[in-house]
């Protein structure tokens, strides 16, 4: 009737939050977002700020990845009960599909990428019922390394493989989903 358009928000607006998720999903970080506020003129908030406002953001993701996770592999579990798709002992059979990669460079040597993932899909869901990511660098670490620093800076690092890019997927999904979801018995058909 006013012609008036209003946002209506069901939570505060925080815009350092806003900003790291903003920066985030184009795969930049506070570098950039340091020099998107200086061409908007704006003040950016701190180095320590964006890492602690980021830190807080992925550990939110990862719990609620972890909750969907769960909730899609109970419902995997009701559906294979409902179709009677059981073992001897009772023992819902969740028919599943594996997948992995890790990314070929056109530069460097062997041209393998230093990251790569797996996931576990339900067959009836289509949902993720496990994912899993190594990483062979963190630029953090070689950072602190090359300027021959006593210190590592304080950081979450993500360098977690040392293996070869070649077993990285297979390390994936049977370390992984056996460590996380061990309650969960498979057979290989």
């Amino acid at each position: 009737m006013c012609n008036m358009a209003f946002q209506i928000t069901t939570s505060q607006e925080n815009v350092n939050k806003d900003a790291v998720i903003g920066v985030t999903s184009i795969r930049s970080a506070f570098a950039h977002l340091e020099q998107i506020s200086a061409s908007l003129d704006i003040p950016c908030m701190s180095q320590r700020l964006y890492s602690k406002v980021h830190d807080k953001i992925s550990d939110d993701l990862e719990e609620t990845s972890m909750q969907t996770i769960k909730d899609a592999a109970e419902e995997e579990r009701r559906l294979a009960i409902a179709e009677g798709e059981v073992d001897k002992n009772g023992t819902p059979l969740i028919t599943v599909v594996v997948d992995g990669s890790w990314a070929k460079r056109s530069y460097g040597s062997s041209y393998n990428s230093l990251s790569g993932a797996a996931a576990i899909v339900g067959f009836r869901t289509k949902k993720v019922l496990f994912f899993g990511v190594r990483n062979k660098f963190c630029t953090l670490c070689n950072f602190s390394l090359n300027k021959n620093e006593e210190y590592r800076m304080a950081h979450r690092c993500y360098k977690n493989w040392s293996g070869s890019a070649a077993s990285l997927k297979a390390d994936i999904i049977a370390e992984d989903f056996q460590k996380k979801c061990g309650y969960i018995q498979f057979d290989i058909l």
